[in-house]
């Protein structure tokens, strides 16, 4: 997820959201032809195939993707009205909400999140917040709302003099944590000056 994106579509953001289920969409179509068929001749093999194929649509989520698709477009703050208007009909930040919700809903393994609180007031944000800690994948976050992180992670990394610190904590937690590291540090550093300095002084005698 961009921090900006250029992204625009004929499609309605609700079409755009429900490309992620173009397998569920598949499934749908040729279940509807298979009912059409079964108005006509009752097989054996048609209707196993039928049943067959809907255990695995409804198995997927198929009774529920679009329902799915809705909740979180109007979670991350569209309005009703809003979900039928094609894409270069609407904002930058509302364009940048319906990518957010297409990865959000295609349960990858890793979600990169680049400040994807920068577009959504405080309710979409709440609406985030809870979808991520329900998240079965692992999301990696880049942001600057201390309280988003706060409410979302649970390891915090650090990029200091070309090294790669981990913090097993939300951001307040890692704040703390360094600030303990680095006093341990200090307390270090001038153990290891006085013991210096002791070993000069036998040297010099």
């Amino acid at each position: 997820m961009r921090q900006h994106s250029d992204f625009t579509s004929q499609k309605s953001a609700m079409d755009e959201v429900l490309e992620v289920f173009s397998a569920l969409i598949d499934t749908e179509n040729k279940l509807a032809e298979l009912e059409k068929r079964l108005e006509k001749e009752q097989t054996d093999a048609l209707i196993s195939q039928y049943h067959r194929l809907n255990e695995q649509f409804t198995a997927q989520g198929g009774l529920t993707f679009r329902s799915r698709a809705r909740s979180a477009l109007l979670g991350l703050g569209f309005k009703e009205e809003e979900l039928s208007l094609p894409l270069n009909k609407i904002s930058g930040g509302q364009r940048t909400r319906v990518l957010l919700a297409k990865l959000l809903l295609g349960e990858a393994k890793l979600l990169l999140l680049d400040e994807p609180t920068n577009h959504l007031d405080i309710k979409a944000t709440q609406w985030l917040e809870g979808f991520l800690k329900e998240y079965r994948g692992t999301v990696m976050v880049i942001s600057h709302d201390r309280f988003f992180l706060d409410s979302v992670c649970n390891k915090t990394f650090e990029i200091r003099n070309a090294r790669l610190y981990k913090y097993n904590g939300n951001y307040t937690f890692y704040v703390k944590q360094k600030e303990l590291d680095e006093i341990a540090l200090r307390r270090d550093y001038e153990k290891k000056k006085r013991e210096i300095s002791r070993l000069e002084g036998i040297i010099e005698q």
